[in-house]
C-alpha cells in the first residue's frame, strides 16, 4: 500500500509531463517531444502496467518451460525458463520487491541446463540464483534456499575442470550450519514440551528419553553458541528433577552438577540465580548419603542468601538452608558445626522446629545444661491442639 501511495504522485507528474510535451510538440516547441517521452516512460515505469506486462509474459513462458522439462524436452525448457527470467529481471529492475520472483525461473533453468550436461551455463544461472537469494533472504526460508541455490552452484562447478568453488564453498557451510543450528534448537524445544507434558502427567519413563536427547542436542549448540547455554541449563535441571522422581540420583547428581557448571559460565547469572541449582545438588548428594560432598554446595547456597538478605521471604529461605546445612552436618557427623548452622536459623527465626533442632543437637553433644532454657522456651509455645466445638444449650 505504501509502495503505492508513493508511486501515485510520480505517476500522476509524468502523466502532466506527457500532455504537457505533447501541447509543446503539436506546437512546435522544440523539446516538446523529448518531454512526451520523458512523461510517457515514468507512467509507465511507476504504473501497474509494467508489472502486469512483464508478469504476464513471464508467468506463461514459465508454464510452459514447466511442462517442456516434465516431458523432458530439456532444451525447449531452458530455452523458455530462460525468457522468462529476462522478463523477470526487468520487472525486479522496476519493482525491486519482485525480485524473488526470478528465483523459480532460474531454478527451473538450472535443472534443465545440468540435465542436458551443459555445467558451464548452469554454473553462471546458479551464480544468479545465488545473488538472487543473498538479495532477498530475509527469513528462514529464504536463508534455506540461498543453502540450495549455494549447493547447486557447488554441483555445476564440481562438473567443470576448475576447482571447486571457493568463497561460496565457505558461504555454503555456513549457511548449512546455521540452519542446523535453527533446526536443532527447534528440535531440543519440541522435545522438552513433549517432556513436560509427561512429567505434569507423572510419565517420568516417558518423559526421560526426551530430556536426555534434547540435553544432547543443545551441549554442542551451547560449545558453539553461548546464547545457548541458558537452554541447557534449564533441559539439564528438568532432565536432573525427572532423573530424582525416578530414584535414579546418581544420575541425578550429574545432571544437577552440570547444570551448575555451566550456569556459572553465563553472563547474565546472578549469584541468587544459582542457588536452585546448589540446593539442587546438594539434594541428590544428600539422597545418595554423600553428606561431605552436599555440605559446600550447602554453604555456598547460605552464603549467597546472607549476602542478599532483604524481606522475609528472604529470611526464610535463609531459614530453609541453614537447616538443609545443618542436617548435613549432623548426617556427617559434624555435631558442632550443625549446632552453629541450627542456632544461626534461630537467630534469623526463632520458631517452633529451630528449637526443637538446636535442643536435639545440644543433647547429642552431652550439653543438656544448655539445653533446658530452650526446653523451657518451647514448652511455654503455644501448641496446636484439637479444638472441640461447643454446642451452646437451648434455654
Amino acid at each position: 500500500m505504501m509502495d503505492k501511495l508513493r508511486r501515485y504522485p510520480i505517476r500522476v507528474l509524468g502523466g502532466l509531463a506527457a500532455v504537457t510535451g505533447l501541447v509543446l510538440w503539436i506546437a512546435g516547441i522544440g523539446p516538446g517531444k523529448t518531454i512526451t517521452v520523458i512523461g510517457a516512460f515514468v507512467v509507465l515505469l511507476f504504473g501497474d502496467s509494467v508489472r502486469s506486462l512483464y508478469l504476464g509474459q513471464a508467468i506463461a513462458q514459465y508454464r510452459y518451460a514447466s511442462k517442456s522439462f516434465r516431458s523432458g524436452k530439456h532444451e525447449d525448457a531452458a530455452d523458455e525458463a530462460a525468457q522468462a527470467a529476462v522478463n523477470l529481471r526487468k520487472l525486479g529492475f522496476v519493482r525491486p520487491a519482485e525480485l524473488k520472483r526470478l528465483a523459480p525461473a532460474l531454478s527451473l533453468q538450472w535443472a534443465a541446463l545440468e540435465n542436458l550436461d551443459r555445467h558451464e551455463d548452469a554454473a553462471l544461472v546458479a551464480e544468479e540464483l545465488v545473488a538472487v537469494y543473498r538479495t532477498v533472504g530475509e527469513n528462514y526460508w529464504e536463508r534455506f534456499y540461498l543453502a540450495d541455490a549455494m549447493e547447486r552452484l557447488e554441483t555445476s562447478v564440481s562438473e567443470l575442470p576448475a576447482d571447486r568453488v571457493g568463497a561460496e564453498a565457505d558461504e555454503l557451510l555456513m549457511a548449512r550450519a546455521e540452519l542446523a543450528y535453527e533446526a536443532n534448537r527447534k528440535h531440543a524445544r519440541a522435545l522438552g514440551l513433549v517432556a513436560d507434558r509427561h512429567v505434569k502427567l507423572r510419565e517420568y519413563d516417558a518423559a526421560l528419553p526426551l530430556l536426555v536427547q534434547a540435553a544432547d542436542i543443545l551441549r554442542p549448540l551451547a560449545a558453539e553458541y553461548p546464547d545457548r547455554r541458558s537452554s541447557l541449563v534449564g533441559a539439564l535441571t528438568d532432565l536432573g528433577h525427572c532423573l530424582s522422581d525416578l530414584d535414579e540420583h546418581e544420575r541425578a547428581q550429574a545432571a544437577y552438577a552440570e547444570a551448575l557448571d555451566v550456569s556459572r559460565t553465563l553472563d547474565e547469572t546472578t549469584p541468587t540465580a544459582q542457588i536452585h541449582h546448589l540446593v539442587n545438588l546438594a539434594g541428590s548428594l544428600r539422597e545418595l548419603q554423600r553428606y561431605d560432598e552436599a555440605v559446600p554446595n550447602d554453604e555456598a547456597a547460605v552464603a549467597i542468601l546472607r549476602a542478599n538478605l532483604r524481606n522475609g521471604d528472604d529470611n526464610e529461605k535463609l531459614v530453609l538452608a541453614l537447616g538443609l546445612l545443618g542436617d548435613d552436618l549432623r548426617a556427617a557427623h559434624r555435631l558442632e558445626d550443625a549446632l552453629a548452622a541450627y542456632q544461626e536459623a534461630l537467630t534469623v527465626r526463632r520458631t517452633t522446629p529451630a528449637l526443637q533442632t538446636v535442643i536435639q543437637t545440644l543433647r547429642a553433644l552431652g550439653r543438656p545444661d544448655e539445653a533446658r532454657p530452650l526446653e523451657d522456651e518451647l514448652q511455654t509455645r503455644p501448641k496446636p491442639g484439637v479444638y472441640t466445638l461447643t454446642i451452646p444449650q437451648a434455654r
